[in-house]
């Protein structure tokens, strides 16, 4: 009994170390772009994928804690919910990153979400599967901002953001961030991170859901579209320069 015991406690510190060292190992943690980045021939391939949790559809936070470390119960339906539409809706993601320099960055694709911690083996990955010379990956942290707490379902079922019965009065508020990994390199460049805000429910107010969902659409492309802004800039800026000789 002591023997099984002591397996179990060795077992959960290696478990417990494991997820420690695989959440510190994410790159979205990474403040500075890697150093010594060559300079980089155009033109090149792109993958866009988006990032997110392995348990919830968002990373999810009420005001500054996470919300994400319960199951979501879009998981158990095959069909896309209203509020991944509407912030992950695919044309503004076409529209903002896949395209966001087409006369350098050809031929680029949205690729499959991906989940968890993005590490650069994940990256590694994502540009052999895809064969792209670049992966842009970007996250996006929603913070429900609430008058009143939030119940857990809530964040299980995003729909619920759209309902002033089961959300209550609160803002939102989206923070963009995006790497883009130089596959031949094998490095990483970090995007500016750039933070979007709106007020949904205030007050005694009570809107229709399409007035929602229009806010929160604005809300979501405007994040993206500052964030392709910046990931052209960072590209743009390692891009070679053939110097021609002063007489």
């Amino acid at each position: 009994m002591h023997k099984v015991r002591v397996f179990l406690t060795i077992f959960c510190a290696l478990m417990t170390a494991n997820t420690v060292c695989a959440e510190s190992d994410d790159l979205f943690l990474q403040k500075k772009s890697d150093a010594s980045v060559k300079p980089l021939v155009f033109p090149l391939s792109l993958v866009v994928v988006e990032n997110r949790p392995e348990k919830a559809s968002y990373y999810f936070f009420e005001n500054e804690s996470a919300r994400w470390d319960s199951p979501s119960s879009e998981e158990s339906h095959s069909e896309v919910s209203k509020f991944q539409q509407t912030v992950s809706d695919a044309k503004v993601i076409r529209k903002t990153l896949v395209a966001l320099d087409p006369a350098r960055i050809n031929p680029s694709e949205q690729g499959e979400d991906v989940t968890g911690p993005v590490t650069r083996e994940v990256l590694k990955k994502i540009a052999k599967q895809y064969g792209k010379d670049l992966v842009l990956v970007f996250r996006r942290e929603i913070g429900v901002l609430p008058d009143a707490p939030v119940a857990p379902s809530v964040f299980q079922n995003p729909d619920q953001l759209f309902d002033v019965e089961k959300a209550g009065h609160y803002s939102l508020r989206v923070r963009n961030l995006g790497l883009v990994y130089l596959a031949k390199q094998n490095k990483v460049l970090v995007i500016p991170a750039n933070e979007k805000s709106k007020s949904i429910f205030t007050g005694g107010q009570n809107r229709a859901q399409e007035e929602v969902m229009v806010d929160m659409h604005q809300l979501s492309r405007e994040g993206l579209q500052a964030l392709a802004a910046s990931a052209k800039k960072i590209i743009k800026d390692k891009q070679f320069v053939v110097r021609r000789p002063t007489y």
